[in-house]
Parts: C-alpha cells; structure tokens; sequence
C-alpha cells in the first residue's frame, strides 16, 4: 500500500457510540499513521456510558473526548459531522 502524501492534518474521528472494541481504534490510528503520517486531530464521540468502554485506549493516544448527551437518535452522528465539516473549513485536512 502506497503511502498518502496529505496537504493539512491528519485527521481522525471517531463515532464510539457505533464502536466496542478497544482494539480497533489502536488498529485504525496505526493503519492511518502508517498510511499518511502523524495524525494530528484525535477525537471520539459518543455517550459517556460508551466512551467509558474506550477510556484506556483513548487516554492512551490521546484522544479529545467529545460527550454528547443522548436527546435524540443521532446526535452523536451530527456532532461528528459538523465538526468535519468545521474542520475542513478551518484546516482543510490532508485524510
């Protein structure tokens, strides 16, 4: 696999409401990192009661937690979304 060669940061975010393995956000950062470099914007999504199934692995590579209140079915998801979006604007990340 050829290696990306981003323009911004590397970004990468993550819905843990949708995500219970722990082992997969350490799969995922290392695959991406190997792929296009250091990735500078970590984020995780989700619930309190869901990002506490992935506390260890996010306070391992430093995730930024974003708790979301769950008032309705996807809010979570629209969270996310508007913060790529934000970021892209702002960054205009590289992956």
């Amino acid at each position: 696999m050829s290696a990306l060669v981003p323009t911004g940061p590397v970004v990468l975010l993550i819905d843990a409401d949708n995500l219970s393995a722990p082992e997969m956000v350490a799969q995922a950062l290392r695959h991406l990192t190997q792929l296009a470099g250091p990735v500078a914007i970590r984020r995780a999504y989700g619930s309190a009661e869901n990002l506490k199934g992935l506390a260890g692995v996010l306070r391992e590579f430093a995730f930024h937690l974003c708790v979301n209140l769950p008032l309705a079915k996807n809010t979570t998801d629209m969270a996310l979304a508007v913060d790529a979006m934000d970021l892209c604007a702002r960054y205009a990340p590289g992956v």
